[in-house]
């Protein structure tokens, strides 16, 4: 008998190796393609903040235009004007800056001099005679046209203005001048995307004490102290620079990376940064875009998780498969086997049989061709005798 074939002990365990490795490998390239996707949609939103955001500075420079060139034109705003008539112009003004807030959220409304001392500030009347020395200002006073671009207010606001000087009869008679707070504009566009930001100054362009000026009167958390290269001018929530403090520092650490990924207070969070520049090209902060990822890493730890428990399973009735299939091949095969020893051990007997037949008649044979040989000698013998 043979010894019986046992191919499942050889077979199984490198087989549950191959298959475990393969199915790791597919479950991991399957998680990295998952988690690149969130990634891709980070840096998509972030692409789409852009183009909103250009469209949306675009369009309200155009509005912006408009609304001057009306102004330049009502008489009333003239005389006032020429007349140095702060208090007239400041009372017929006011109603048209309340208009233009709740239609556009124009959040400056200056009358300059031409000698760019503001005359009037319908948003803050009572801050006046200052001399401005702005970018747009300068290059409208330049150009004697009319110009526009984000830069840094007085107290320290992003803000996008659009300037114009005020001719009257090849006169210049002065500048009118209109702003919206340009967060203002990322907070619509935020909230259109569904995703958080942070708005930074470095600190070489802050004041102090306009920078917590500008804190107390917003009821905002003062942060001067926290960082040592900028401070946060303004956020889409007021908690966020508490609450991501430590993605703050890194940022600050590392101001050449421009994507992070946080984990805090069992959120995930995907971060992407970019430069803030002002209309003359100078760097002067950075946008911070916050998008909270929770929801779809926990999707994607589910899917995986759910990926991983069909694998097992499926593993599961593969091994019961090739465990009944690799019985049934071994069956097979000792069944053959013993088959094949049966009739191997009857073929040897009846070998045997028929030799030990075939030697007793060649025995036999021997034997009468010996008394056949004996009997013709003793005939022949006879007859030598007789004769």
């Amino acid at each position: 008998m043979y010894e019986k074939v046992r191919l499942k002990a050889p077979l199984f365990i490198p087989l549950i190796i191959i298959f475990t490795i393969a199915a790791a490998l597919s479950i991991y390239t399957l998680y990295k393609l998952q988690q690149s996707q969130i990634t891709d949609e980070t840096l998509r939103l972030t692409t789409e903040y852009h183009k909103f955001k250009n469209f949306f500075v675009s369009k309200e420079i155009e509005y912006y235009q408009n609304i001057i060139d009306t102004l330049m034109q009502d008489k009333t705003i003239i005389t006032h004007f020429k007349n140095n008539n702060q208090e007239a112009l400041l009372s017929y003004s006011k109603q048209l800056h309340h208009k233009y807030i709740q239609s556009h959220n124009i959040s400056h409304f200056y009358f300059i001099k031409p000698d760019k001392k503001v005359f009037l500030r319908v948003h803050r009347p009572s801050d006046f005679g200052d001399t401005i020395n702005r970018f747009t200002l300068n290059q409208a006073e330049q150009s004697l046209s009319m110009q526009s671009g984000i830069e840094i207010g007085t107290f320290k606001n992003f803000t996008l203005r659009v300037v114009a000087p005020w001719i009257i009869e090849n006169k210049l008679i002065g500048y009118i001048e209109l702003g919206e707070d340009s967060h203002d504009i990322s907070q619509k566009i935020t909230e259109l995307l569904n995703i958080d930001y942070m708005i930074t100054i470095n600190d070489s362009h802050l004041d102090k004490e306009l920078y917590i000026q500008q804190l107390l009167q917003n009821n905002q958390p003062n942060f001067w102290g926290d960082f040592n290269h900028f401070k946060i001018v303004h956020a889409s929530n007021p908690i966020l620079p508490r609450t991501h403090k430590d993605l703050l520092h890194k940022i600050e650490n590392d101001p050449s990376q421009n994507f992070f990924e946080i984990n805090q207070n069992n959120k995930n969070y995907h971060a992407s940064t970019f430069f803030i520049y002002d209309v003359s090209g100078t760097e002067v902060g950075k946008t911070i875009l916050l998008r909270d990822t929770t929801k779809v890493t926990k999707e994607l730890y589910n899917f995986i998780y759910y990926t991983v428990m069909v694998t097992l399973t499926l593993m599961l009735v593969l091994i019961i498969i090739y465990l009944f299939i690799v019985s049934r091949v071994e069956t097979i095969i000792d069944t053959s086997r013993d088959k094949l020893a049966y009739l191997n051990n009857h073929l040897k007997e009846e070998v045997n049989r028929k030799t030990a037949v075939l030697q007793e008649l060649t025995q036999n044979l021997e034997i009468r061709v010996e008394e056949e040989v004996k009997s013709n000698l003793d005939k022949e013998s006879l007859i030598a005798k007789n004769a």
